[in-house]
């Protein structure tokens, strides 16, 4: 998730730069769809720890195949101070009138999309009495609306300012 956007740039055009984010959101977007329904069923079908060794070899097996990516050569700086780095990144999020609210945004969902899943899928289970696989399947559809997001795109980015879009 995280190595994903940061690779994108070193391996496509600058012009291509849009459309090959989209594919990646699109990819992840699935991800979000199947992953907790195809993760509900393992679980339903053969219990937790079997769940934990297929989400362990997958993780792996992405370990793996990012190694075997080519490596970037940096350009510019030879000798690079990760701090002041770090510092001028978020210096310049935190001035960006358009970065600094998708930040907070992006802080707050994720946070609460957590907190919701950890306290839906044990109230799912333990109260409404759905099995692990209804209860990956509900949170599948998020995904989903995730996947309709990403088809849209190129049709509502023709259509819509930056702004509005964000």
């Amino acid at each position: 998730s995280v190595a994903a956007p940061a690779l994108l740039p070193t391996i496509v055009a600058r012009s291509q730069l849009a459309e090959a984010n989209r594919w990646l959101e699109l990819a992840r977007s699935a991800a979000y769809a199947g992953g907790p329904a195809l993760g509900g069923a393992v679980v339903g079908w053969s219990g937790a720890p079997a769940a934990y060794v297929v989400a362990t070899t997958l993780s792996l097996v992405a370990t793996i195949l990012l190694m075997r990516l080519p490596e970037s050569t940096p350009t510019g700086h030879s000798q690079r101070h990760v701090l002041r780095d770090v510092t001028e990144g978020a210096s310049f999020v935190f001035v960006h009138p358009m970065l600094r609210p998708i930040l907070i945004t992006a802080i707050f969902f994720n946070a609460a999309w957590f907190i919701l899943q950890a306290i839906y899928v044990a109230y799912a289970i333990q109260y409404l009495g759905l099995t692990p696989t209804v209860v990956g399947m509900t949170l599948g559809v998020y995904g989903a609306g995730m996947i309709v997001g990403a088809l849209l795109a190129p049709y509502l980015m023709r259509r819509l300012s930056l702004g509005l879009m964000i």
